[in-house]
């Protein structure tokens, strides 16, 4: 059985307060193919998915439905951690979780970096999401200083602007 990778994007995120945290709405493309509507009203329940092309009902909905669950079923385990001491299952509402909590991340960086008069930096041991954000503009001279003491950071400002060179 091939292994099923497919590629996944949202678009048209909205959000507003909930009850328990975030509401959102996301419009959720599986292969670049409009796949389903998603929404998550902040109380604390489950996400409630409008499949393409819709069927019957709206919790399964034909072959998108089919390949995202299919991904979401053959991905391992979370193992167990402090907060958790036995192994948890994916399911789908964890991957558009963490798909919208990357997009924020990403967005939140893009304006982080967007005049490039800020460093922004990571170490490898940091987190997805977590970034340094410095007050010196993204020169050589900063980024030497950076380097001198992470000799591997990576940098955000790289993501959206071309690395300075040197005068």
């Amino acid at each position: 059985m091939p292994t099923l990778t497919p590629t996944l994007a949202l678009k048209n995120y909205r959000s507003c307060r909930g009850m328990e945290g975030d509401a959102f709405s996301c419009t959720l493309y599986l292969n670049g193919k409009r796949a389903a509507l998603v929404e998550y009203r902040g109380d604390g329940g489950a996400y409630w998915y409008d499949w393409s092309p819709s069927s019957k009902t709206n919790m399964h909905g034909g072959p998108m439905h089919d390949l995202f669950k299919a991904y979401v079923d053959a991905l391992p385990e979370v193992p167990p951690s402090d907060a958790y001491p036995y192994p948890l299952k994916r399911t789908m509402d964890c991957m558009i979780e963490a798909a919208v909590e990357t997009m924020l991340a990403n967005k939140q960086l893009r304006k982080w970096c967007k005049s490039n008069k800020a460093l922004v930096y990571r170490t490898p041991g940091m987190s997805g999401t977590d970034w340094f954000i410095t007050r010196v503009s993204n020169t050589v001279r900063h980024r030497a200083v950076v380097l001198k003491k992470h000799p591997d950071a990576e940098f955000g400002n790289d993501r959206f602007w071309a690395p300075p060179k040197a005068a």
